[in-house]
């Protein structure tokens, strides 16, 4: 396994901060994010926003943040919808 290949598979702590509507992820000095907007009465979840610096670009950190937020969306049975091309990706392997 290369160096590159290790990162990939790195696992990160993905928080969920509810109150700002977002999924993060602590880097050393920067921050990677998902962001949505969240509708309680239609218990409706839209994915919007897609960030990763460019240093952490390539190592699965997008695809964390994206799998923990759409896991929470279903696990709660939220409608989902999406604006976010990568989110898109997810959604279509359904």
């Amino acid at each position: 396994m290369t160096e590159g290949e290790e990162q990939v598979n790195q696992q990160y702590q993905v928080q969920h901060q509810f109150e700002k509507q977002q999924f993060i992820i602590e880097l050393s000095a920067e921050q990677a994010l998902l962001q949505y907007s969240f509708d309680a009465a239609e218990k409706h979840v839209h994915f919007y926003h897609t960030y990763v610096p460019v240093s952490a670009r390539g190592k699965g950190v997008a695809n964390q943040l994206v799998t923990a937020g759409i896991n929470w969306a279903r696990e709660h049975n939220y409608r989902i919808s999406n604006s976010c091309s990568y989110v898109q990706l997810f959604l279509n392997k359904k």
